[in-house]
């Protein structure tokens, strides 16, 4: 929640996966939605080494220590980065659906 609602007041869009996500349907999710972070853990990082579909994404973790090059914490010590304002029309939000047997949409 708090990874979410610190997206939103930086301007971006989230990207809510389940995390028992089978690799197909996420391979699939971020191809589609060609994400420029990821926001996960060393557990999800290595799925994601495994299906390579982020491809330049910058990747934030929430669960290594603040010294880890990706480490979330490292994120406060960026100076100087604008962040763009949200607007009521922007979108704040990208849910993947899908049903039983369908790819995500």
């Amino acid at each position: 929640v708090s990874a979410a609602l610190a997206v939103l007041a930086a301007g971006a869009v989230v990207v809510p996966l389940d995390p028992q996500i089978d690799d197909r349907a996420l391979g699939a999710v971020l191809a589609d939605c060609m994400p420029r972070a990821v926001v996960t853990t060393s557990e999800y990082l290595r799925r994601l080494g495994r299906l390579d579909p982020a491809g330049d994404a910058r990747v934030v973790l929430l669960d290594v220590a603040q010294q880890h090059p990706q480490s979330w914490w490292r994120l406060q010590g960026e100076a100087g980065a604008t962040l763009p304002r949200a607007g009521p029309d922007d979108v704040a939000v990208l849910f993947y659906t899908s049903g039983t047997t369908g790819e995500p949409k």
